[in-house]
């Protein structure tokens, strides 16, 4: 079985619904350039190339393990105690932007091919995702 693990620091943002407008009559779908989707995946998929994953199209069922750690916020700071990350953001629409820069980056050929996804949520004090590819 091969592997491939990584991390990507920076506070995890979700997959954010698309926007939708007219142009000349057609419905088009859009992410706003300002959304903070668009840096997160972006540290996502240079952490990738800088490891030299990007491009190698894996086309066979993978596993994926991903570790979604969230900022810890002030009020739990103070506390000293370690409490499980319940608040927003859905671990399933963090679970999507990974997947998307996966595809994006040519690390798998495409997200269908994902036949397993265990997926956790903590905080820490260094925020990110911690990233493994089985296949």
């Amino acid at each position: 079985m091969n592997s491939i693990t990584f991390f990507a620091e920076g506070p995890p943002h979700p997959q954010p619904r698309h926007r939708w407008t007219s142009r000349g009559g057609r419905a088009i779908a859009y992410l706003p350039n300002d959304s903070p989707i668009h840096t997160w995946k972006k540290a996502i998929a240079e952490v990738i190339h800088h490891t030299g994953h990007a491009g190698k199209e894996i086309d066979s069922p993978v596993k994926i393990y991903a570790t979604f750690l969230m900022p810890i916020p002030k009020y739990l700071k103070k506390l000293k105690v370690c409490h499980p990350h319940t608040k927003k953001q859905d671990i399933d629409n963090l679970a999507k932007a990974v997947f998307d820069v996966l595809t994006d980056t040519g690390v798998i050929k495409d997200d269908s091919l994902i036949v397993h996804a265990d997926l956790k949520k903590h905080y820490s004090d260094i925020p990110g995702v911690q990233i493994q590819i089985e296949w």
